[in-house]
């Protein structure tokens, strides 16, 4: 079938060509790619794919701490990220064969710093060796794959997909700076009040990330991202003299989306409350027990525990617990709740979430994937690296600059059909305590992230690290602060337990490290109620109470 070329078509083409001509790196990377993969594709095991991806990172960073700046910093960087691929798509030296337990080339990448000035010679230099170092190590690891080659069911090693070209104009960093100076001095200044706070942290981070990507499949990608970090820490003693810290952490992306200068004042008087009524709080002891977790600790336990389980890499990994690989049409959570990813939605309730994009590190476009259906598991994320019945990446290929890429999380969105308010909820803990014969339950107000194992070699278990927890007594005593838990178990007992979820949604930006590096992800969930948690003490960061007085109070 003809499809029929409009004037307007090939108006908007030339428009395309001529920004992607502007852009002078990418046109090196263009030029030095069409060279490496001609002259390789002479060699006796020729490449049939070649990707570059450079990151063009810039990133300014301020600290204050008790009223002063400590560090001012500015620093760009381009990061080059090669992958070669030979053999062809049904097998290549990426290969991950069932019968092999080690697998040299399945995460393989060849990174290398390239200069930040567009001069071609230079850049053309370093791409030149790093491409020949990518190429020996592929030549490596597809001997190894071949000669480790035994009969299985081949899965190919890397998809087909639709070329794709897509051009963003440069952005840069615009802000007052004197101004954002003096705003984290002011904030860090705030904990100066507080005698018996002994630590405090404000640091800004401000970065762009314009990222290059081509391909031998003549895709071709220049899309830009923006993230701006406000971290604020603070730490107090507590009466035994173990160390207790206390979060505020705000990400988005524009400096302009932060909050206004009086609401993170405020927002600081309440980190200094809350680390006075820490200081004096009881110790949590081991528990097990009714539990909710607000909506925004909600969002961090499905990330670590649900998330990283629909990854569609680890299906293909031996060494991977597959937690949820042969669970596929079954039910894996309540009817009444459902997962999805979305990296093409930008905001929330009129926040940003930081886990969006147009387009994957693998060329792919971004979309929406249903995970979980009313409970029922339908889809990994995937990346280009196929799995069983899944022989299309979905636009979840993510990596770090200068790591390999994998399927990783976007925007996750756990939705419920049968939302809770919070006083039902409360009511509902306090009814399964009565039926545990427990004093309390626990509610989780606020986290700071959490890590899980997915190894088969190890526990599959994750754990949750809370800093503002309260115990809710059966018998309506007022709500006790405690400090010292942490929130661990395996993920299906966990998931099991699910009694209930809430009417109010939250967001919970932040940035999620594994096999692939760190990268920016969002999650937006309800409350959740559970019948069975178990907890434990969290490690203590105990120091001697100082002999002097700190200097503003030495008079």
């Amino acid at each position: 079938m003809f499809k029929r070329i409009t004037f307007y078509t090939l108006v908007i083409f030339s428009l395309s060509q001529n920004l992607f001509a502007q852009d002078k790196l990418l046109t090196i990377l263009e030029e030095e790619l069409q060279r490496e993969f001609k002259a390789l594709s002479n060699e006796d095991v020729a490449p049939y794919y070649i990707e570059y991806r450079v990151g063009e990172i810039n990133i300014l960073r301020m600290t204050a701490s008790f009223g002063s700046l400590m560090s001012f910093n500015k620093n760009k960087s381009r990061i080059l990220s090669i992958t070669i691929r030979v053999g062809d798509y049904s097998l290549d030296n990426t290969h991950v064969s069932s019968n092999q337990f080690f697998n040299p080339g399945s995460h393989s990448i060849n990174s290398n710093i390239i200069p930040i000035e567009d001069e071609p010679l230079a850049i053309k230099n370093v791409i030149w060796q790093t491409t020949n170092n990518a190429y020996n190590n592929a030549l490596v690891n597809y001997k190894q794959v071949k000669d480790n080659l035994k009969n299985e069911n081949q899965i190919p090693d890397f998809s087909t997909e639709t070329p794709v070209q897509y051009f963003e104009e440069p952005i840069s960093l615009e802000f007052d700076e004197l101004k954002w100076k003096d705003n984290i001095k002011l904030f860090s200044s705030k904990f100066l009040e507080d005698t018996s706070i002994f630590y405090c942290n404000v640091s800004l981070d401000m970065i762009t990330n314009r990222k290059y990507f081509v391909s031998t499949e003549k895709s071709k990608i220049v899309q830009n991202k923006i993230y701006t970090i406000l971290n604020i820490i603070a730490t107090i003693r507590a009466t035994d003299g173990n160390v207790i810290p206390y979060f505020r952490q705000y990400n988005t992306t524009k400096l302009n989306e932060l909050p206004d200068v009086d609401s993170i004042l405020s927002d600081i008087d309440n980190m200094i409350a809350k680390l006075q009524d820490l200081k004096n709080a009881p110790l949590a002891e081991a528990y097990t027990g009714p539990a909710i977790l607000s909506a925004k600790s909600a969002g961090v336990f499905f990330h670590e525990i649900f998330g990283h389980r629909v990854e569609g890499h680890r299906m293909r990994n031996i060494f991977d617990g597959h937690t949820y690989k042969d669970k596929l049409n079954t039910m894996v959570l309540p009817k009444y709740i459902s997962v999805n990813y979305n990296p093409t939605c930008e905001d929330f309730q009129d926040k940003k979430l930081i886990g969006s994009y147009k387009y994957d590190d693998q060329g792919v476009k971004s979309r929406k994937v249903r995970i979980v259906n009313n409970g029922m598991l339908e889809n990994f994320l995937m990346s280009r690296q196929p799995m069983e019945h899944f022989m299309n990446s979905n636009g979840h290929g993510r990596a770090q600059a200068g790591m390999s890429v994998v399927s990783r999380q976007s925007n996750m969105f756990i939705e419920t059909s049968k939302p809770l308010s919070k006083e039902t909820l409360r009511k509902k803990l306090i009814n399964e305590c009565k039926k545990q014969n427990k004093k309390y339950g626990y509610y989780f107000n606020e986290v700071f992230g959490g890590f899980t194992f997915t190894n088969r070699y190890m526990p599959n278990v994750f754990n949750i690290f809370p800093y503002e927890v309260y115990r809710i007594y059966v018998d309506g005593r007022p709500d006790e602060l405690v400090n010292g838990i942490q929130l661990v178990g395996t993920p299906l007992l966990m998931f099991s337990k699910i009694e209930g979820t809430g009417d109010n949604y939250e967001i919970f930006n932040g940035y999620c490290g594994a096999e692939s590096g760190n990268i920016p992800t969002s999650t937006i969930a309800p409350a959740l109620f559970i019948k069975q948690i178990e907890t434990q003490k969290s490690p203590g960061g105990f120091i001697d109470l100082p002999i002097l007085p700190r200097p503003d109070q030495s008079k």
